[in-house]
């Protein structure tokens, strides 16, 4: 049994919550793991899902009736990103100190159901010029034809969508979204703006790659991650998890090993200098990459959740999965 809690849709932000900008904690699931609970984050450092110095983190258990967690001191149990703890009844406080300031998000532990379901996000383009889709209604914008891509141009509109049979809630580190059903939305790369109904202008994006997060929400949540391409890319690979890694050379798929190297421009601000394909007996060299430990190819979503931070694995040797 999975427990999860979306933190993106709790207030105040100062921007909208559909923007990743700044410093946010996007999302936090909790998985029971024996008597314990193991976070999952989504961390947002000045927009960018990876960072080389992350923010302190420090969990505490309160009462259920105490109103003073968001600001008061905390009796903290255990620090990081990743830590298994203990639970007790009443609800689990995080605090975060940024370079910024610092934020704290409550969760009441017995609201915290079993999640939703979410697949991999999918991405389509919409067969329609923008400045021509006037008409924003849904029945309209449920008729748009759409075909599968592997990018989407800067001045075009792309469908996403994360299967789920709860509602989804999106964000993104740049663009503008208008839902459509449940688990489907419509993306501008740039801004729009509306009238209601009707569009009335659209800027168009910036060519790069853009980290979209998809959060399923019903008594709990589950996120998944994906990177998606405005304009055609140059040469990469995407992970099996939907995560984009810039590459010196083009990779046609498997196991590749590579250094890695930072890269301010990329969605995990890395990318792989690559040595050549090898086979599944190849050590992936992640064992001991990281503070935090893990296994197999390396994943950019470890930066993301914050257990390795980028400075960790700048010149490493690893092995990524290109799907």
């Amino acid at each position: 049994m999975l427990l999860f809690l979306l933190i993106a849709c709790q207030e105040p932000f100062a921007v909208d919550r559909h923007d990743l900008v700044g410093d946010r904690v996007a999302a936090i699931e909790l998985h029971e793991e024996g008597t314990g609970l193991r976070p999952r984050l989504a961390l947002f450092d000045g927009g960018k899902p990876w960072s080389d110095a992350p923010p302190s983190l420090s969990w505490a258990f309160v009462s259920a009736g105490d109103d003073t967690a968001a600001r008061g001191d905390l009796d903290v149990v255990a620090t990081g990103a990743s830590p298994l703890l203990e639970p007790t009844d009443g609800r689990l406080v995080l605090a975060v100190d940024w370079a910024s300031g610092e934020q704290r998000h409550v969760i009441d532990l017995d609201e915290a159901m079993a999640p939703p379901t979410v697949s991999d996000i999918v991405l389509s383009v919409v067969e329609l010029d923008a400045a021509e889709a006037v008409d924003l209604s849904l029945e309209t914008r449920e008729a748009w034809p759409t075909t599968g891509a592997d990018f989407v141009p800067a001045e075009g509109l792309a469908l996403l969508e994360a299967p789920s049979e709860s509602t989804v809630r999106w964000m993104a580190t740049s663009g503008d979204f208008l839902e459509l059903a449940n688990d489907q939305t419509h993306w501008w790369p740039g801004s729009m703006v509306r009238d209601e109904d009707e569009l009335e202008s659209v800027e168009p994006g910036e060519a790069g790659t853009v980290t979209v997060v998809a959060a399923a929400v019903a008594e709990g949540v589950r996120f998944t991650a994906a990177d998606v391409h405005v304009d055609l890319p140059g040469d990469g690979l995407f992970t099996p998890s939907g995560r984009w890694i810039p590459t010196d050379t083009a990779v046609v798929g498997g196991l590749v090993q590579g250094t890695l190297e930072a890269d301010d421009g990329a969605p995990s601000g890395v990318r792989l200098v690559v040595i050549g394909a090898v086979d599944a007996n190849t050590d992936p060299g992640t064992a001991t990459l990281c503070a935090e430990p893990h296994a197999g190819p390396f994943d950019p979503n470890w930066l993301l959740d914050g257990t390795c931070l980028r400075n960790e694995v700048v010149g490493a040797t690893v092995v990524v999965e290109a799907r």
